[in-house]
Formats: structure tokens, C-alpha cells, sequence
């Protein structure tokens, strides 16, 4: 069973939040993202959650502060833990796997970057498709420099696994999807899964806009959710205010 997520759960990255742990674990890519909808959550695409992996280690080194779902400061412990959590320190022995929302796809033209994916009449569509940026295009270790689609641009000098200098990549192919991956001795990014792929680790941080005016507590439904619980109640004076507040 899925656990409701609070504010509290979730860690600030500018607009958006992302959940501190894996949701949805054992459920393949298409799965996770009708599972994701269905509570208002979306799957984070590669730039979304490398800003996050980035931001969580600077936080983790005091160089920045981290804020949770309701705003409140998340301590330098706490931001340590959640680096060792996701960039595999080897004192550790508990995986971090998440999908993510990127899937290729080869046209005549080159490889094109599919992400930000809806439930659209019980069918997952795109709803951004470019062409794929820029990017290393081997399968090596590489820098923590990411092009604007969230993918490595630097391959590292380093041969081995070197904890917040460096990532394991598994460049794109066609018909392959994103997922991210630590565990005690080294962090990937891979673009070469199969989107039908499961398994019982392998989860989803999940991912919601942040509204400044709101913290996530007063926020649990999406925009959707309350208009239709609205629709079925009589609309009094307070609650044309909200209608009116929502279509703003």
C-alpha cells in the first residue's frame, strides 16, 4: 500500500517537489505513470531530478539549504543522508532506483527526446518531443555537467566511481526509457531500459508543483481532483470563491 505523502515527505527543487523516497515499487514505466496520476503526482524527467541529485549534494557540503513540501529548512544531517541515499555511499547497502520520464525514440532525422507525459483519455502521450541535445554518447563514467534535457555533456577522466564528481551513463538508444540507480559502490544514469522492465526495488520519487502561496498540506489534490469533487456538491458563495480562485 502507498503511503499519502505529506509535506514533510517531499524536498523543494525551485517549483517543484520531489518525494524524499521511492513510491509505486515493482510496477513497470507505463504502470507508474497511470499509478502517478491517478494522485495528482508525475514522474520527474532526467533534468528535473539531476538538478535535484545536484542541489541535494550541495546541500549535503553546507553549501545551500534545502526546504521541505511545507517550506520548513531540512537540517545538513538530514540533506547528508539523503545524498548517501542517492549517490550510493558505501557504507550502505539499500538501493536507490527510480524511474524517469524520458523515453527515445530514432527518426530519419536522429534521436528525439519523448518526456513530460499525460494521461490523455487512458492512453500515456507526450507532451514535449525535441530532438536529443547534445550529449556523451558512449557508455562510460562522466562529469556532473548536464545539457538543458538533463543528460551528461563531459565524459570523466576518472575510471572508477567517485562519489559527487562522478555518475556511471548508459547512453540513449531508440525505444529505450530512463532510470536512475545507486547502490554501494556507484550511481547511473541509464537510457538503455525497457520501458516493460519491473521489479520489486525499483520505485518512482515522485514528483508535484509547489505553489508559494500553499504549502503542500493545504495542496494534496490536483487542480482536476478539486473541480470534480466541487461538481458534485451545491455550489454555495464559498465555493464559487474557490472556483474563481482555481481559474485564476
Amino acid at each position: 500500500m502507498t503511503p499519502t505523502l505529506t509535506g514533510k515527505d517531499y524536498i523543494k527543487v525551485e517549483d517543484t517537489l520531489i518525494s524524499k523516497k521511492e513510491i509505486f515499487k515493482g510496477k513497470t514505466w507505463k504502470d507508474t505513470h497511470f499509478a502517478l496520476a491517478e494522485k495528482g503526482l508525475f514522474m520527474p524527467p532526467p533534468n528535473l531530478f539531476m538538478l535535484h541529485y545536484s542541489k541535494v549534494r550541495d546541500a549535503a557540503q553546507g553549501k545551500l539549504i534545502l526546504y521541505d513540501g511545507d517550506n520548513n529548512e531540512i537540517p545538513k544531517e538530514e540533506a547528508i543522508e539523503h545524498w548517501n541515499y542517492l549517490s550510493s555511499s558505501t557504507d550502505r547497502v539499500k538501493i536507490c532506483w527510480t524511474w524517469l520520464d524520458a523515453k527515445f525514440k530514432e527518426k530519419p532525422d536522429g534521436l528525439y527526446l519523448l518526456t513530460d507525459h499525460e494521461v490523455i483519455n487512458n492512453n500515456l502521450e507526450p507532451q514535449t518531443t525535441e530532438k536529443l541535445e547534445d550529449c556523451v554518447s558512449n557508455d562510460c563514467y562522466v562529469n556532473l555537467d548536464f545539457n538543458r534535457q538533463g543528460l551528461p555533456t563531459q565524459k570523466s577522466t576518472k575510471k572508477e566511481y567517485q562519489q559527487g564528481n562522478n555518475i556511471y551513463f548508459w547512453h540513449p538508444r531508440d525505444k529505450s526509457v530512463a532510470r536512475f540507480l545507486a547502490f554501494s559502490v556507484r550511481a547511473f544514469l541509464s537510457c538503455y531500459r525497457v520501458p516493460g522492465d519491473s521489479d520489486p526495488a525499483l520505485g518512482v520519487f515522485a514528483a508535484r508543483k509547489f505553489f508559494e502561496d500553499s504549502t503542500i498540506s493545504k495542496n494534496l489534490y490536483s487542480r482536476e481532483q478539486i473541480i470534480n469533487a466541487l461538481d458534485n456538491i451545491q455550489l454555495s458563495g464559498l465555493t464559487n470563491l474557490l472556483l474563481e480562485e482555481l481559474n485564476k
